[in-house]
């Protein structure tokens, strides 16, 4: 049985309307697991700092893949690659991930 998972970043105050609409329309078919960003971010639509979580959701399907896209994009959440398995050989391709994601992040 093969997992997979969304990853991302979320304002603050959505986390409860967020995991509410992943549990009714997924009918309860993922997990969502949240946790706190210690230091407000720079929104990068608005300008403002805000406080974020960031979020991981895991699910089995691709059915539900797309309904989790779907639920991020309307609430504006930013969505990072993580790959959802690693083989040892991978190292290579993690390794270019957290590059482009450090200067992405380096940018804001």
């Amino acid at each position: 049985m093969k997992f997979s998972s969304v990853v991302g970043v979320l304002n603050m105050d959505e986390k409860m309307r967020f995991e509410r609409m992943l549990f009714r329309s997924t009918r309860g078919n993922c997990l969502a697991r949240f946790a706190d960003v210690s230091r407000p971010i720079t929104d990068a639509i608005s300008g403002k700092a805000e406080n974020k979580i960031v979020f991981i959701v895991f699910f089995k399907s691709e059915v539900i893949a797309t309904i989790v896209n779907k639920i991020c994009a309307a609430f504006g959440a930013r969505q990072y690659p993580v790959p959802d398995h690693t083989a040892p050989g991978d190292t290579g391709r993690l390794d270019l991930i957290v590059h482009e994601l450090s200067s992405e992040l380096a940018d804001v």
